[in-house]
């Protein structure tokens, strides 16, 4: 656990040093990492953990950016530290009645229900606040005080907010989340959820409580997507029902499978994934098929039968 806390604490300290001297551009960029690597690091937890593999993850993204957006628009709540918070305690209610549905089951049935409900809870929002999204005012407004840790701003530029204290709160929920699901993995917890993974049948036997292990971990994995989906609401202005799409769903899984060994690894997963879109769109209009060429390499590397590095290193691998 000391290797994998001392990764984080590096990790953490590359990004605070970037932030010092790159563009806006790129710290535009690092910061989505930074909140991606969230969701990456939560749903990799699970992943490897408890052996779920979960398609209601954007829905719980979807519904932490959607906590926010309304109540700073409609309850002019301009505490991004409240904000924050209630994103949780409402991404963590929907994991948790999710949970408590679908983690009876695995494998095929638990991936299935994961993604029925989140159609479900894509079309509740869409009919309810419609298809156009929900813009966020926060420090954009001259007549409301922004505060997040103790700091109040107001007529601040946007630019300047996201650049400087929003950048630093967003490393800070990163390290947490981290520290917190790296402390999961290797605590009493994260064991009992991997004997649960490879055998059921003694897990039971030995007394311990299965579907409540499973729903435990899931509430906890999709309470930080929760987190994660209302710091993206802060950094993008505006929430929409398309941001629940089931292809955002399966780049998250995409992310989270990235360096599994390494509870940080998913992070680059994420950072990798965003500027590859970001610069093969410009390049391209079939940018798909760049993405889907890495996303293919990524889940190579991440599958058991196959080592890529293997079969780099041996030259003439591919032909035998």
């Amino acid at each position: 656990m000391r290797k994998q806390l001392l990764i984080v604490g590096l990790v953490a300290i590359v990004n605070f040093s970037l932030s010092l001297f790159v563009n806006d551009y790129w710290l535009n960029q690092i910061s989505y990492g930074l909140i991606y690597g969230i969701v990456a690091i939560s749903l990799g937890f699970l992943i490897y953990a408890a052996g779920l593999i979960s398609l209601a993850h954007i829905a719980l993204f979807t519904v932490g950016a959607y906590t926010v957006a309304l109540l700073n628009l409609y309850w002019e709540l301009y505490s991004i530290d409240l904000l924050i918070i209630y994103s949780f305690l409402s991404s963590l209610t929907a994991s948790a009645l999710i949970g408590l549905i679908s983690c009876r089951y695995t494998k095929l049935h638990f991936i299935m229900l994961t993604f029925a409900l989140s159609e479900v809870i894509h079309a509740i929002i869409h009919y309810t606040y419609g298809a156009t999204g929900l813009p966020i005012p926060l420090v954009v407004s001259q007549s409301h005080p922004t505060t997040i840790m103790g700091t109040t701003i107001i007529g601040q530029s946007r630019i300047a907010f996201l650049r400087m204290i929003f950048f630093y709160y967003l490393l800070l929920w990163f390290v947490l989340t981290a520290v917190i699901f790296t402390v999961f993995r290797e605590s009493p917890f994260g064991k009992a959820l991997r004997a649960v993974k490879h055998n059921e049948e003694r897990s039971v036997d030995v007394g311990l409580n299965i579907y409540l292990l499973r729903t435990i971990g899931f509430a906890a994995s999709g309470a930080f997507t929760g987190v994660a989906g209302g710091l993206w609401s802060v950094l993008s202005g505006l929430v929409d029902p398309h941001m629940i799409h089931w292809d955002v769903g399966m780049e998250f899984l995409a992310y989270s499978v990235f360096m599994q060994s390494i509870v940080v690894g998913p992070y680059f997963g994420a950072l990798l994934l965003n500027i590859l879109r970001e610069w093969s769109g410009l390049l391209t209009i079939h940018w798909r098929l760049i993405i889907g060429v890495f996303l293919m390499l990524s889940m190579t590397a991440a599958s058991k039968s196959y080592d890529i590095v293997k079969l780099l290193r041996n030259r003439g691998g591919f032909l035998k």
